[in-house]
């Protein structure tokens, strides 16, 4: 597991409750340590759940920013699903104690560290939403301002949406073993037209596709444009929760004259780190 950015603690440590679990005490060997661990083990499995257990150092020491985290295993099998995930702590690295450093190098982030736009224009009018990724202390934060104001990224994440480190290392591995094929489509469907769409003032070669929106029904269509290229260095430093998503998407109704009424659109439009002290800052051209 790579290096991941936080900021300074400020609070309390978040706590995740989450049903019934038995706790026993065992000591632990791990990255050529020896630690005394506390082992939680749950079983969900008579309800079509899976079974995991989690091994956390009880002094966290050098390992506070994980909480501690050691171990963890998550298994389920039965008519739903079939899965089975290990992450282990194999190596770890202690600061200088110095103040300041280098942030880790962010061309493809996980998340934490950076924050992202997106524009949607509907008939009500124009709204932006900047989330904000961050981490503290074995959980990441994410945080939604709706219609931000000023160019202060990330100060916040008080009341941000929290997930343990050990699930969205999980989350991680699931979402990238069953990614569907590229560009999501419907199953022996063509590949979409390509064409160019603009992001942060560039161009970026996507798939577009044209579907009839069926919650509305006849003529409306929906578009959506996937970049061709997950990797484009032009999506340097975009948050991973973000590279999957389509660069733009809407709803609209063409006209017999052939201009196309949008009933909805949005668009990613900037992105950047909290870690720098001059965030990138730029805009797309639809």
């Amino acid at each position: 597991m790579r290096a991941v950015p936080v900021r300074g603690l400020t609070g309390a440590l978040f706590r995740i409750e989450g049903g019934s679990t038995a706790t026993t005490l065992r000591w632990a060997f791990a990255a050529g340590q020896h630690w005394l661990a506390r082992r939680t083990f749950r079983d969900d499995s008579p309800g079509d759940g899976p079974t995991q257990h989690r091994l956390y150092a009880t002094t966290p020491g050098p390992l506070y920013l994980t909480h501690g985290l050691l171990e963890v295993s998550f298994s389920a099998v039965g008519p739903s699903m079939s899965a089975a995930h290990d992450v282990a702590l194999v190596s770890f690295q202690r600061g200088s104690g110095t103040t300041g450093g280098t942030p880790p190098a962010m061309d493809n982030p996980w998340g934490p560290g950076t924050w992202y736009e997106t524009q949607e224009t509907t008939d009500r009018g124009v709204q932006v939403n900047r989330v904000c990724l961050g981490a503290e202390q074995g959980y990441l934060l994410r945080k939604v301002w709706s219609r931000p104001r000023g160019e202060n990224r990330c100060e916040d994440f008080q009341g941000a949406e929290v997930l343990s480190l050990e699930d969205a290392l999980i989350d991680l591995v699931n979402n990238s073993v069953y990614i569907p094929a590229w560009p999501p489509r419907d199953y022996g469907a063509p590949l979409p037209r390509q064409v160019h769409v603009y992001v942060r003032q560039e161009p970026v070669a996507a798939y577009f596709d044209e579907v009839p929106e069926y919650s509305l029904g006849a003529p409306w269509m929906q578009s959506t444009s996937d970049s061709t290229d997950l990797w484009n260095p032009v999506l340097r430093g975009l948050p991973m929760e973000a590279r999957f998503d389509p660069l733009s998407k809407g709803v609209y109704l063409e006209t017999a004259s052939g201009v196309r009424q949008y009933r909805s659109d949005s668009r990613l439009t900037r992105w950047g780190t909290w870690l720098e002290s001059a965030p990138e800052l730029s805009t797309s051209a639809r």
